[in-house]
């Protein structure tokens, strides 16, 4: 749900999910389309309603 996003969550879009957004905080997330640079925007911005918030743990590693 939105009460337990936290910054740096995946928010997807659609379903299945045509587009992704990474959630900033405050309601808003980073999003990048095929028109322009990276804005910040409200969660809701989205024609296509919010259907998954997603948490990633862990750490990353370079495999090359």
């Amino acid at each position: 749900s939105y009460t337990n996003a936290q910054p740096g969550d995946i928010v997807l879009y659609g379903n299945p999910a045509e587009h992704v957004a990474i959630y900033m905080g405050n309601g808003q997330v980073a999003s990048y389309g095929s028109t322009g640079p990276v804005k910040i925007l409200n969660i809701n911005y989205h024609p296509s309603m919010v259907d998954q918030i997603r948490s990633f743990i862990g750490t990353a590693t370079n495999q090359f």
